[in-house]
This record gives structure tokens, sequence and C-alpha cells, in this order.
């Protein structure tokens, strides 16, 4: 017994109409400026925890509860760029 493969005019009508996609949005969050408070606990916390440890970093210092540990990370990864292109 074969499936039937074919796509008919009114199943591609009905996804268009409706705007139903098999495909998750991603949600974006608004971006918030870094103060000069949270870099210098980002810094003392790598000082003192050392890399890899966001969380840890997170919770021990009163970042705003929108800060997360993949936002200290990447914060890491762009300092680190800039330091690396002024060094060259």
């Amino acid at each position: 017994m074969k499936k039937d493969t074919t796509i008919s005019s009114t199943s591609l009508n009905k996804e268009q109409t409706t705007g139903q996609t098999t495909r998750k949005r991603a949600k974006y969050r608004n971006r918030c400026m870094w103060t000069r408070r949270e870099v210098e606990f980002l810094i003392d916390g790598i000082n003192k925890y050392g890399l890899s440890n966001w969380s840890q970093i997170l919770n021990s210092y009163d970042f705003p509860k929108y800060r997360t540990n993949i936002n200290l990370k990447d914060k890491y990864r762009n300092f680190k760029k800039v330091f690396m292109s002024e060094k060259n």
C-alpha cells in the first residue's frame, strides 16, 4: 500500500491562510546596556571563580534579574575580542 505523498493546493492554501508553520520563531528580548557596576561584578567574578563558572558568578553578585549566565559569557567573549584586537 502506497502512501499519498502529493500536496494539494487546498492544503497549501490552508497553511497560507492560517499562518501555521512547523518552525518555531525565536523570542528575542530587548537588549539592555551593561552598567559599569555590572562590568565590575563580571570582572571580579571571573577573577574570583574563573572562567566557565557563569552561573556561580551570576548568583554571587547583585546582577539585575534580566541578566543570565549566557549574557555574562557573551559579554566576556566580546571583551576578549576587543582586547585581542587592541593588542595587535
